[in-house]
């Protein structure tokens, strides 16, 4: 990994100054006066009137902006649907409310495209200590996605830890239940830093000794992986995290299911199990679940400018609670503006992609790809993915809870290698949004042997450049609250900086919108 990111900044060092002059150039002719909005006041969408000035193709007349009222309103829904897993009631019943928002936002030649998978549904899970002193029930955080299946009657068989120093033999665990504990390693904002080539920072927020400790850079992936060639009838990961923190964990999501059935419990419950199998007792694990072919939905519209040139808006509309995903609604509040402007005044036509699938490997986003890789792609310029936007830091203490540091969440724009003229129009975007406390990035991949299973960065972006070779700007966020399906977000975001951070993307889409697309080309992953 050092090496990789040795080599990341190597290619991408050069261009720190060039952005930073480029913002410190941009600054004050972006900056101005946002109008103050209750967060409290009236929901409603500005009128549909048309913006005829030619500033308003330029730069976003805050005014005529969606109010954070109305934002809020978006994200308590969100949030009072619960986990969106891809397919769910939850997931198609948003995707048509987002049909319905994209239409009345303006967007045109809005339709549905179809996106096949197999769709994996659990319907009951649970764990029981049946021998021993302490037996009876253990109360269970959430079940490990696409882990596998067990008979309805649940597995028997003896506990056993498997501590986190070791490497279980293959079919050394068969017959066995397998407790491990996830580890979530220290971790200071520099580990980040050292991914990164620049950021936008005027406050400092990005000190290097700041606390990153963060649920996704667990080990679980690696420990599931080892413990799986061992055979055990079923696992249960044991979280570092208080209920609260620990509840509705889902993680890992590639989609692919697997024969190690699982499940996460809290720190409480974890120091239970230890127990039970120190004393050689034996559980009961019940994790009922099927899978069946299915087919959801992306979502795609356009916004007509004077060229069949494209920028695309990009977000992925299955998600775990608010926060993820708070795309789409921000891409709405957005053509709800560039609607408006008319299409002589707009460079390039915008293409609105909404897709479904992010927690099944990206079916959404392949599937775009494949379907559109002779007609829609070679007209991109290039495009914007956003995700996480406005959400605030929470540290994780040593008792395993969670709390507002009062601090926003540091977050990464990760684009192509090489990417200097559209790295310069990102920083003016984050000037204009004034997200500060944002690093640039490269692929941390930027090699991968095969596009179809290697990642090129943390976000549902990379598959427009990995696997599309499209010029791409991903902003993501990484709190730790992301994987808490049904997670009350609303707490933990900032509803005045999301939205300048919507006028901001908004900004980026019109500038990118104005550069020539021979500028804007990046090379293909694995160049």
């Amino acid at each position: 990994m050092n090496s990789r990111h040795q080599q990341i900044k190597s290619l991408m060092t050069r261009r720190r100054a060039l952005h930073l002059a480029s913002a410190a150039a941009t600054s004050t002719a972006l900056s101005r006066a946002i109008p103050a909005f209750a967060i409290t006041g009236k929901v409603t969408w500005p009128p549909n009137a048309r913006l005829n000035s030619s500033s308003a193709a330029v730069q976003v007349d805050p005014v005529q902006f969606m109010n954070p009222a109305q934002m809020r309103s978006w994200y308590e829904e969100l949030d009072d649907r619960g986990l969106r897993a891809t397919g769910s009631k939850q997931n198609e019943s948003y995707i048509d409310v987002l049909h319905e928002r994209m239409l009345r936002a303006g967007v045109l030649q809005v339709r549905e495209e179809a996106v096949p998978f197999d769709r994996w549904v659990p319907s009951d899970w649970g764990i029981d200590i049946v021998t021993g002193s302490d037996a009876g029930p253990v109360a269970t955080a959430s079940y490990v996605p696409y882990s596998g299946y067990l008979p309805a009657e649940g597995s028997v068989a003896p506990l056993v830890y498997v501590a986190a120093e070791s490497t279980p033999v293959p079919g050394s665990l068969r017959g066995k239940i397998a407790l491990l504990e996830v580890k979530i390693p220290p971790s200071k904002i520099k580990a980040l830093a050292a991914l990164s080539y620049d950021r936008y920072d005027p406050s400092h927020v990005l000190a290097a000794d700041r606390d990153y400790a963060r649920v996704w850079l667990s080990d679980t992936g690696r420990r599931l992986t080892a413990i799986r060639s061992a055979s055990p009838l079923a696992v249960i990961a044991v979280l570092p995290l208080d209920d609260t923190a620990a509840a509705g964990m889902y993680t890992p999501y590639d989609g692919v299911i697997r024969s190690a059935p699982g499940l996460f419990v809290a720190k409480r419950a974890g120091d239970r199990l230890k127990k039970a199998a120190a004393a050689a007792c034996s559980v009961r694990v019940r994790l009922t679940a099927s899978t069946a072919p299915f087919q959801s939905r992306n979502l795609l519209g356009i916004l007509p400018g004077r060229s069949k040139e494209l920028i695309i808006l990009q977000s992925h509309t299955d998600g775990t609670n608010g926060i993820e995903d708070d795309g789409p609604d921000l891409i709405i509040s957005m053509a709800q503006y560039l609607s408006r402007i008319p299409s002589e005044l707009l460079p390039r036509t915008i293409l609105v992609l909404l897709t479904t699938g992010h927690f099944v490997g990206g079916a959404g986003s392949r599937a775009f790809l494949r379907k559109h890789r002779e007609d829609i792609l070679p007209q991109v310029a290039a495009s914007i993915t956003i995700e996480h936007v406005g959400a605030k830091d929470w540290a994780i203490a040593l008792d395993g809870s969670t709390s507002s540091t009062g601090l926003m969440e540091p977050a990464v724009v990760f684009m192509p290698p090489k990417a200097d003229v559209l790295a310069g129009e990102v920083v003016r975007g984050l000037t204009s949004g004034e997200l500060e406390g944002t690093f640039l990035a490269g692929p941390t991949n930027p090699h991968p042997k095969n596009i179809d299973t290697d990642s090129a960065w943390p976000g549902e972006g990379e598959y427009l450049w990995n696997n599309g070779g499209l010029p791409e700007a991903n902003y993501i966020t990484g709190p730790n609250y992301l994987f808490n399906g049904g997670y009350r977000t609303v707490p933990c975001v900032d509803f005045t900086k999301l939205r300048q951070g919507a006028i901001g993307f908004t900004d980026m889409a019109l500038a990118l919108s104005r550069v020539p697309a021979e500028k804007l080309k990046v090379s293909p992953p694995g160049d």
